[in-house]
């Protein structure tokens, strides 16, 4: 464990060494993008959306754009909602601060926009000070231009305040897609929000052409309720109704005597009979998921027997969760599809590769001989998931091996790469651009055929691409940290989300060592003080809003918890390895 030197019988704060990173984002985006892009002021949305509860006022539940996280998928319906404290905050933190965080780490100096959790002086500064101080190690040339609103809404006065003549995103949040569609700003938002939500699907992978486990999809017939809650029945009405009071996510109740309850009957029993029908071994997917979250490994009797009962339980079924969010204005992207897969057995290694697809407009890059230069290779990491709920806790990347393994995946990289510039370039304002992350399996297969001399054929690799995230990926920063850990000789790096009982003070200090000798650095980090001070609160009245964090005593309140991204870099596994171990010995991982 870090080592903590003491001054005057206080605890030192560790020196910490400035950061460069190889490249950024910004510049990868100006690498990539056409003419129109390359010098312009490009402004970055760092912030998650949800579909399950309302982040905050100014951050509203997507009901277009349906994404399927860990807490949509496993939280009872009861407790999935803004009035369960401590699911809220922990959201919150982690999809408008940590996850934000990260990504701006590696933006470049560029206007980068986060939104706040709240909306007090004192909440503001809070945001604002964790995110200053989690950049202020990074090179003067390569530092955010961080700019926070209160959430999409805010959008077109912050582009306009600031200068800003294009934005990208990473996730689509119903007010920025309003936003794609205004007249105002034409080729304001870069990529078309309908088209990127399609590329990121579990469909558009499975009937891709690329190299993955075959998948059934099942799609609804017919695609959306056949009327909204009012026309159907008294008992949807005042289910609709409750909902809104509750903060819940609506649903068709059980007891609907109308069409919406037959429709959902059907569309329920459609997943569940295909789900018995399939033999074992199988994978299990929804449509739109991230962090691992909407995927179950089935392998025996009693996981597929559990699967169906949570599948069809009325207060739990994911089923009827997607179902009752399928509208007229979102039927068309089939939110609620769900798919079965080939499960791909013994797999020898679980890649993470990320890379940047460039535009069709470059005619220079994009060879018709050579598909390769499509894209440009980053990095290939190796993926650590929790065997239990399959969710993704970080990336390991050896720096060593990174051109051997660029070798090994040139083809499938530029097979994806092609794909996505295909399928996306019929969008409005030009196909998609950017960063790209793509998990593949590689399983052994052997051949039992003898070849001209009577003797065995080797095994082969077979390649499968499980997942597929046209965004910046949450392994991003590893491959732009290279230069930073090579040259302390430092070969391995990885990542990982923790949860520990202190501040940042007290991590710094306990790590001291290591974080002076630039092996350990914070890509994010957010203090908690454990009360509901720090939770968004509608009711400003409550609040003296003239009051700055020191005038509210906020610097004398103690920090309960803090959640942060770390990255730590070592000379070998077994060293890497056993730091990690430690790590996580005074801390707890986080899963989503």
């Amino acid at each position: 464990m870090g080592s903590i030197q003491k001054k005057n019988g206080k605890p030192e704060i560790p020196n910490l060494p400035t950061v460069k990173l190889d490249t950024t984002l910004i510049n990868l985006y100006r690498l990539a993008g056409p003419p129109h892009v390359k010098e312009s002021r490009l402004g970055m949305v760092f912030g998650l959306v949800n579909s399950g509860i309302e982040l905050t006022s100014f951050c509203p539940r997507n009901t277009k754009f349906l994404y399927q996280d860990s807490p949509f998928i496993t939280i009872p319906r009861d407790k999935l909602t803004k009035h369960n404290r401590q699911l809220h905050k922990a959201l919150t933190i982690r999809y408008l601060n940590l996850i934000p965080q990260r990504d701006a780490f590696i933006s470049g100096k560029t206007p980068t926009i986060m939104f706040h959790r709240g909306q007090t002086p004192s909440q503001k500064a809070h945001d604002k000070r964790q995110a200053e101080e989690t950049f202020s190690v990074l090179d003067s040339t390569q530092k955010p231009e961080v700019i926070f609103g209160r959430g999409p809404s805010d959008l077109p006065s912050l582009v306009k305040d600031h200068d800003i003549q294009h934005l990208t995103y990473k996730m689509v949040a119903d007010g920025l897609a309003s936003l794609f569609s205004s007249t105002e700003n034409p080729g304001l938002i870069l990529h078309d929000p309908e088209t990127h939500y399609r590329l990121n699907t579990k469909a558009a992978l499975a009937t891709s052409g690329l190299p993955t486990p075959a998948t059934q999809v099942l799609e609804l017939d017919p695609p959306c309720p056949p009327c909204s809650p009012a026309e159907c029945c008294p008992h949807c009405a005042a289910s609709h109704q409750a909902s809104i009071k509750t903060s819940q996510l609506p649903v068709i109740s059980r007891e609907c005597t109308g069409p919406r309850g037959e429709w959902q009957t059907i569309q329920r029993e459609r997943v569940l009979e295909a789900i018995k029908a399939r033999d074992m071994p199988f994978v299990v997917k929804t449509q739109q998921t991230f962090g691992g979250a909407g995927t179950w490994v089935i392998t025996t009797e009693e996981e597929k027997e559990k699967l169906s009962r949570d599948l069809s339980s009325e207060e739990r079924s994911l089923i009827d969760r997607l179902l009752v969010q399928v509208t007229p204005q979102n039927a068309h992207l089939k939110p609620a599809a769900m798919l079965i897969s080939e499960f791909v057995a013994n797999p020898v290694n679980d890649y993470g590769i990320t890379f940047v697809v460039t535009s069709d407009h470059d005619e220079e890059r994009h060879s018709k001989d050579e598909g390769k230069a499509k894209a440009i290779f980053l990095a290939v990491s190796e993926q650590i998931i929790d065997p239990s709920s399959r969710a993704w806790l970080g990336s390991t990347i050896d720096y060593s091996h990174q051109e051997y393994l660029r070798e090994k995946f040139e083809e499938l990289i530029g097979q994806t790469a092609e794909w996505i510039i295909q399928t996306s370039s019929g969008a409005k304002y030009g196909g998609y651009f950017g960063p790209v992350g793509i998990d593949v399996l590689e399983s052994k297969v052997v051949n039992s055929a003898e070849d001209a001399n009577g003797e065995d054929k080797e095994e082969t690799s077979r390649f499968d691409i499980v997942d597929l995230n046209v965004r910046p990926s949450g392994s991003l920063a590893l491959p732009l940290l290279r230069g930073h850990f090579t040259s302390r000789g430092l070969n391995l790096a990885s990542s990982l989300a923790i949860r520990v009982r202190g501040g940042r003070e007290g991590f710094l200090q306990r790590w001291k060592k290591e974080f002076e000798e630039g092996r350990m650095l914070v890509l994010s980090w957010y203090e908690d003080y454990g009360d509901d001070d720090d939770q968004e609160d509608d009711n400003e009245e409550d609040h003296d809003l003239t009051k700055t964090d020191e005038e509210v005593g906020e610097g004398r309140r103690e920090v309960v918890w803090s959640y942060g991204d770390v990255v730590v870099g070592a000379e070998d596994r077994t060293e890497l390895m056993g730091l990690l171990d430690r790590v996580r010995a005074c801390s707890e991982e986080v899963t989503f």
